[in-house]
């Protein structure tokens, strides 16, 4: 687990800055006078995720906003998906041609992987839950349709998941690590039910419609996910097993831009990422072959072609 910044009453906002983009991912921020500005940031690592509490107050009628361009995520790839639970003022989440306004209690999603730009009130508080993407995806494919999307505090499971996200931020941390493991697994299955039934809300918006061709493509990606370690998946498997011919599955990925076998390969290094990173392999071989890899050589260099550093450097960096 990464060594988290923190910010107290009285830090700098340039203090602030560095910390977010330290603990969080690489963004752009006007500056804002010292003397109106007063921050807090706490960050709470649970297994593989992480809880933030995030504060800000500045100058009555003032707004502070964080935007996140390409070019910063070329600097700077992490790719994790942020849950916001909004506390107090309010927090405005703009990404893929979205906004969402948060309120007390609303909840939101936001990928760090792609554009964004975050907006807060003169005074504003929210607790994130920092999660790796693949830990997220593998409960929830389709998670990238729901970023900027208002989750608003009375649907069901949203105050649930907001009251875990404030225990699990204000709990002990010396948890033995297979405990905390198995807690942090059953609150990001709570968090992603949340999401997925957020998700089936969503469909029956005209902008958001679920056609059949998108329920398929789910389907299909949990069938492959399922199966990251069957080093004979292929492309004939997949399209036998969801009676489709392999040309139409061409197409179903075909609108997200990739294919089904790069797709699968994009998984698989992700999964060989967090397995190395966050200790559930122990080496690189173990990471490799439990993530469908069965020539280590090719493994060896995708992963570095993903990652920008070899397998080995991330065990040895964990």
């Amino acid at each position: 687990m990464q060594p988290y910044a923190l910010v107290r009453p009285g830090d700098s906002f340039e203090t602030w800055h560095h910390a977010t983009c330290r603990n969080y991912s690489t963004t752009q921020s006007r500056g804002v006078p010292d003397k109106h500005f007063r921050a807090s940031v706490r960050v709470r690592p649970f297994g593989p995720v992480a809880l933030s509490e995030i504060a800000s107050e500045l100058a009555q009628g003032d707004r502070l906003t964080v935007t996140r361009a390409p070019a910063d995520i070329r600097r700077d790839p992490r790719d994790d998906f942020l849950l916001w639970i909004a506390r107090r003022g309010t927090t405005c989440i703009e990404q893929d041609g979205r906004v969402a306004v948060l309120g007390p209690g609303d909840l939101a999603l936001h990928d760090q992987a792609r554009p964004f730009s975050l907006t807060f009130a003169s005074m504003s508080s929210a607790i994130m839950v920092v999660m790796p993407r693949a830990y997220l995806t593998v409960r929830l494919p389709l998670a990238e349709r729901l970023v900027a999307q208002r989750i608003a505090r009375d649907m069901p499971l949203a105050r649930l998941s907001a009251t875990l996200a404030r225990q699990v931020a204000r709990s002990p941390e010396n948890l033995p690590d297979a405990t905390a493991d198995r807690l942090c697994d059953a609150a990001l299955d709570i968090w992603s039910t949340l999401l997925d039934s957020a998700l089936d809300g969503a469909a029956v918006l005209p902008s958001a419609r679920a056609t059949a061709a998108t329920r398929r493509l789910h389907e299909v990606k949990r069938y492959m996910l399922d199966r990251l370690d069957d080093p004979e998946l292929d492309i004939v498997t997949i399209a036998t097993a969801h009676h489709v011919s392999t040309r139409t599955l061409i197409r179903l990925f075909a609108a997200e831009g990739v294919t089904p076998m790069r797709w699968l390969l994009a998984q698989r290094l992700r999964a060989a990422h967090d397995a190395l990173a966050n200790g559930t392999a122990h080496s690189v071989t173990d990471a490799a072959l439990a993530c469908g890899f069965s020539d280590l050589s090719h493994f060896s260099r995708c992963f570095r072609a993903a990652h920008g550093r070899t397998a080995q450097e991330v065990l040895q960096r964990r």
